[in-house]
């Protein structure tokens, strides 16, 4: 589907922000907003379109969509034959205004009336929390330049497939779904996704360079995770505990993810509170701390697959399926980049793994004789390479739930599927 002529001037709206930085005098403003026809635009519109922002792929709003869609159980029929009617052409206002129609009445309605009653009860607390003093502390901390005058809408929605939602779009809107939580952590998690977006106004050069050149060895799978766990440890923790006095036992759904942040949050609130900028030291500390929390980092996939580059000679057009099997998976695939099978690649310089999805009569370094089967490789160098050769798309799935249900590699091993 190709919605992209009337969206990118949507986006073009959704993601324009100020550039200049923070005065003194400055005032920040957070406004609530219950507009179902945002809310219709970020669920349905954008399945196939990747926006136009400066932020890594893991917010290009396709895969986002793609994630809470087909990785929730409780994605009903009806959801599913909404997202199947979505107009190729959403050019034609008369399809724009069916859409909204059929949103309205099988999603928005539904939950109407606690979104408003949300709407009130976040707007009070916003006011009280979310504060210019805090902004800037986040921004300093981070390193980045709070844009003036600035203006944050956080945008409630009933989401479709998941109850459990959140995104940035651009530097100063933000989709979330109504949840079932307390407000404090409903809070949380707002502030999570602004410190997302201040993480990614950072320039990270220095930074990236002294994770890569660590003498741990995981300096570059910290790195990858460090945006996941400072905005779990400064959000979902450190705020939340200011507003409400409790921690969250579990802040995030992967496990080593949770566990970096219960330690980060006392190293970020130190910085926090001195109104200190992330250093050399605040990394060398925060490797330490994921070292301690993930011994088998090296062996994985949970946490590997954070990055991942996927090789394929599968056409063009099954590229979105892969995609689908991919992000529904539930790894924490932030990053999927998918190439031709004959692309030719610099040798890895990181820990993050290869994957070949081909064909039964496709050829790759790392197979093996036969077919329908997942190949695992560990390379002496701790490296890890998958290849699953399979013509049915079913059996690729397959090869996925096995890798998820068995995450720990440690040895070279083939599955026939």
């Amino acid at each position: 589907m190709d919605f992209k002529a009337k969206i990118v001037m949507l986006l073009l709206f959704f993601c324009t922000g100020c550039q200049q930085e923070v005065t003194d005098n400055s005032d920040v403003v957070v406004e609530i907003v219950a507009d179902k026809n945002a809310a219709m635009l970020i669920n349905e519109c954008f399945l196939d379109l990747d926006t136009p922002t400066k932020y890594p792929k893991f917010r290009e709003v396709s895969k986002m969509v793609r994630n809470f869609s087909l990785g929730s159980n409780s994605f009903s029929k009806e959801t599913a034959q909404l997202i199947d009617k979505a107009p190729n052409d959403y050019k034609n206002s008369n399809i724009y205004q069916q859409g909204l129609l059929e949103y309205t009445n099988l999603i928005w309605n539904k939950a109407e009336k606690s979104i408003l009653k949300k709407q009130k009860e976040f707007q009070i607390m916003a006011k009280k929390h979310l504060n210019n003093e805090y902004f800037k502390r986040i921004y300093k901390f981070y390193g980045a330049k709070l844009p003036k005058n600035y203006h944050l809408k956080i945008y409630l929605m009933p989401v479709l497939g998941s109850d459990k939602f959140a995104t940035p779009i651009g530097d100063n809107k933000i989709f979330i779904t109504s949840m079932d939580h307390d407000v404090a952590t409903h809070f949380g998690i707002i502030a999570h996704e602004c410190c997302h977006v201040a993480y990614h106004k950072k320039n990270k050069d220095k930074m990236e360079k002294f994770f890569k050149n660590h003498k741990s060895g995981i300096g570059s799978i910290v790195f990858n995770v460090i945006d996941e766990g400072l905005a779990t440890a400064i959000g979902n923790r450190v705020f939340k505990i200011s507003i409400d006095g409790v921690d969250s036992e579990e802040a995030y759904a992967f496990p080593h993810i949770n566990n970096f942040s219960k330690k980060l949050k006392y190293l970020a609130k130190e910085y926090l509170d001195k109104g200190k900028e992330m250093d050399e030291e605040f990394w060398g500390k925060a490797i330490k701390l994921f070292a301690i929390e993930n011994p088998e980092a090296k062996n994985n996939l949970d946490i590997l697959m954070h990055t991942t580059t996927v090789f394929t000679d599968k056409p063009d057009s099954s590229y979105k399926n892969l995609l689908n099997l991919a992000w529904a998976s539930r790894f924490l695939m932030q990053s999927i980049d998918i190439k031709a099978l004959d692309t030719i690649v610099k040798e890895r310089e990181t820990l993050d793994p290869y994957i070949y999805i081909i064909s039964n009569n496709a050829k790759c370094a790392d197979s093996v004789e036969g077919k329908d089967y997942l190949h695992v490789k560990k390379l002496s160098d701790g490296k890890i390479t998958i290849v699953v050769k399979t013509d049915d798309m079913e059996k690729i799935r397959v090869a996925f739930k096995y890798l998820k249900d068995n995450p720990i590699v440690k040895k070279t091993f083939t599955v026939r599927l």
